[in-house]
């Protein structure tokens, strides 16, 4: 079995090393499909798996299933095309075999392959994976897999450092005391016990002179000490720069990580004029890099709806996914009742995106500022561009419904509301909101996407371009999130975990049941009976908790406490 870089990689498969995918023929001619080593380590934990459903047709270099992690979420995709015939149900329920057992119990979907003897050449064999499995990580700057199992991801390398780790990031792990390393960012930060400040280049002790940071120009636009993230000091020039008062206070996430791995001199400083074109060289950048161009084939999402098909005479959402299925009182609705309430139900999904979106373009744009690093400057106008077409989208659709909506129906709940707008632009706060909000719609657009009736055709295409750009969201604000939480102590991670226990009711509760005045809208009087209602059903309960099962999983694998 070739081991390149700590990954396994048996010889008896063939690959698709560009995809991270591993592909088998089976005695009957049909093809097993799955991630490789690789995949999983640069996945991390998986936590959700979609496949395609049995019956269905996969184009060749189209996905064959979903995969999430806590920190990334995107398509597996398979070198072959042809009909599923079989899927493992058991990921569905433990997404983690994926890493345990990623060559046997891990197993993806089993196709009947199109085209396979044309297909199979330009598939590498298992003797000849690891050179070209090399020449990938090498592009990728990735370092291999950890020891031991060939599922974790080891620390990524400046490649100017003659392959050394450049810094540490696996989630959960707490550096040991008097280290001198902070695992949540690049900046070295003083740990307990010890008295050094910075790094192995330029270490500073307490009481010489701070370090500067130099503006693109080359001008030190301010010296500032580095501050452990989350401290004090931390939060409070987080919170000055997201109010746009303190652009040369310590950076955020990804744009702190750039400035001190790449940017940084023998001396400690960041080279004159490095500031915004730099190449980031770390796990990061790829991400970013990639999530650039995949958003760089845009398209106005309001041009590709074909908005005549949002007629009221039929169903926009199906039954099972109304917030009074299940009940007796819904099954003694005229059916004309019940297919107005699914036309409102929609509509303040719609509602809720919008109050969503208005919050993320908010805080968004408040991270820009002049200088910031190429990549990450690019993805977060490439996200700004997102956000806004999703809005025109859900107003597009508030309009072409012609439902009576009077001004007030739809109220944002207001403690998620007070977090997402005001905790510090790019802290953990901030992206744990971006997560819960963005990740608790997503997995009810896909649910709706996988219905095979029942969902009006615009419904269905609203979900669709949502869930394509949302997925390249949810992956930069799970690989923030992680960052912000890497090697948080335990009162900390128990604020998180309230938090997040916080986000998830009230979004649960704005998503999934409408206000009052909708179910009145719909011709149901009394709309709080109703509302309360829908809040105890069992079934909707149900329906809940599986769609949130997926961000639960997510959240936990950061070792936050969500319980049922």
């Amino acid at each position: 079995m070739p081991d390149v870089r700590g990954c396994h990689l048996p010889d008896d498969l063939l690959y698709d090393v560009e995809n991270h995918i591993w592909l088998k023929e089976l005695e009957d001619g049909n093809i097993k499909i799955g991630m490789t080593a690789v995949a999983t380590a640069l996945a991390g934990q998986l936590v959700a798996f979609t496949p395609k459903k049995v019956g269905r047709s996969v184009q060749a270099g189209k996905t064959c299933a979903t995969v999430e992690s806590g920190k990334w979420v995107g398509p597996a995709k398979s070198a072959v095309g042809g009909e599923v015939l079989a899927v493992n149900d058991e990921l569905a329920v433990k997404p983690s075999l994926v890493n345990e057992d990623p060559y046997g119990a891990g197993w993806m979907v089993i196709l009947k392959p199109e085209n396979w003897a044309s297909v199979k050449p330009g598939l590498v064999i298992g003797s000849q994976v690891g050179p070209k499995y090399e020449a990938k990580m090498d592009a990728d700057g990735f370092a291999g897999c950890a020891p031991g199992g060939g599922n974790e991801r080891l620390p990524w390398t400046d490649p100017g450092a003659s392959g050394a780790p450049a810094r540490q990031r696996r989630s959960g792990h707490r550096p040991a005391e008097g280290d001198g390393k902070s695992l949540a960012a690049d900046d070295p930060v003083p740990a307990r016990g010890g008295r050094k400040v910075g790094g192995r280049n330029g270490e500073r002790r307490r009481g010489e002179p701070v370090r500067a940071v130099a503006a693109p120009g080359g001008v030190a636009e301010k010296a500032h000490r580095v501050h452990a993230p989350g401290s004090a000091v931390h939060l409070l020039l987080a919170r000055q720069q997201g109010s746009g008062r303190n652009h040369g206070g310590p950076l955020p996430g990804i744009l702190r990580q750039g400035f001190q791995e790449v940017g940084a001199t023998s001396a400690g400083t960041v080279s004159p004029g490095i500031a915004y074109n730099f190449r980031m060289r770390n796990a990061d950048s790829v991400l970013l890099r990639q999530l650039s161009e995949n958003s760089s084939r845009y398209r106005d999402p309001v041009t590709l709806v074909n908005w005549s098909q949002l007629d009221t005479s039929n169903w926009w959402l199906p039954e099972p996914a109304l917030s009074l299925h299940g009940l007796p009182e819904f099954d003694a609705l005229a059916p004309a009742a019940r297919q107005r309430l699914s036309h409102y139900e929609f509509i303040s999904v719609m509602h809720c995106g919008l109050w969503l979106e208005a919050i993320f373009l908010q805080r968004m744009s408040l991270r820009l500022w002049p200088g910031m690093p190429r990549v990450e400057h690019e993805y977060l106008l490439h996200e700004l561009r997102e956000e806004a077409g999703h809005s025109l989208m859900f107003l597009r659709a508030i309009e072409a419904s012609g439902l009576a909506l009077p001004d007030g129906s739809w109220r944002a709940p207001r403690i998620a509301s007070a977090l997402g707008r005001f905790a510090p632009a790019g802290g953990g706060l901030f992206w744990l909101a971006m997560l819960v909000g963005e990740d608790v719609s997503d997995k009810f657009n896909r649910h709706l996407r996988g219905q095979s009736g029942g969902v009006n055709p615009v419904v269905r295409q609203v979900c669709t371009l949502h869930v394509v750009d949302e997925a390249r969201h949810i992956a930069a604000a799970r690989r923030n999130l992680e960052i912000a939480l890497a090697g948080a102590g335990a009162t900390r991670r128990r604020l998180f975990s309230a938090a997040a226990r916080l986000l998830l009711w009230q979004m649960a509760r704005a998503f999934y049941y409408p206000p009052a005045r909708f179910y009145e809208l719909a011709g149901l009087p009394r709309g709080s009976d109703w509302r309360r209602a829908a809040l105890r059903n069992p079934a909707r309960r149900r329906f809940v908790s599986e769609r949130l099962a997926p961000t639960v999983r997510a959240l936990e694998s950061y070792g936050l406490e969500i319980g049922g």
